[in-house]
């Protein structure tokens, strides 16, 4: 089957079509519309082979992704992530981000840690997501240490420890303000 009707690309349809050039009208013969049918649906298939992988060789390597500065990678993952010039895609955003994380990127790292805490792109795992942001509140990302402080707070993919839990909110307000949603003087953001 070439694909469901409502998402078939223009691609796909201009093959459909070479395809019906190459092989010509159905014959009215019983017999040969059964030939000219198998040969359509092989051609079809060859059609559908080349387009995937036209676009497999689109997809830059790893050492490629990986010879790109954090920054711009950053800067990437940060438009899929928030949908800005681009359709929001939280797994495309994950693969810029996780080149960044691993250049040592905090605010990379920060944000994949999100995507784990809460989910998005990918199967939520508050351990890998303590991970991320521990690494980026090491280096004084603000934000991450919130989320550190509320996952200790929380008991989220760390044990439950209000020590901890003060010793980050505290780290926080080293850095400068840092704001508090809620009434009280904690980040509530526990996930639903």
């Amino acid at each position: 089957m070439i694909g469901s009707p409502l998402f078939v690309s223009a691609e796909t349809i201009q093959n459909s079509l070479e395809c019906k050039r190459k092989i010509g009208k159905a014959p009215r013969n019983p017999d040969a519309q059964i030939d000219w049918v198998e040969r359509r649906l092989t051609c079809l298939k060859d059609q559908q082979s080349n387009e995937r992988d036209d676009k497999i060789s689109n997809i830059p390597t790893t050492a490629q992704l990986h010879e790109r500065s954090p920054n711009k990678e950053f800067e990437l993952g940060l438009q899929y992530y928030q949908g800005s010039g681009v359709r929001k895609n939280y797994s495309k955003a994950k693969t810029f981000f996780d080149i960044g994380a691993d250049s040592g990127h905090a605010e990379s790292q920060r944000l994949l840690g999100k995507l784990y805490y809460y989910g998005y792109g990918v199967l939520r795992d508050y351990d890998i997501a303590f991970g991320w942001l521990r690494l980026a509140a090491l280096q004084g990302d603000q934000e991450a240490r919130k989320k550190i402080a509320s996952m200790y707070e929380h008991g989220l993919g760390v044990s439950q420890d209000l020590e901890k839990a003060n010793y980050w909110y505290k780290s926080c307000e080293w850095l400068g303000p840092c704001v508090f949603e809620g009434d009280t003087e904690r980040l509530s953001d526990a996930p639903d």
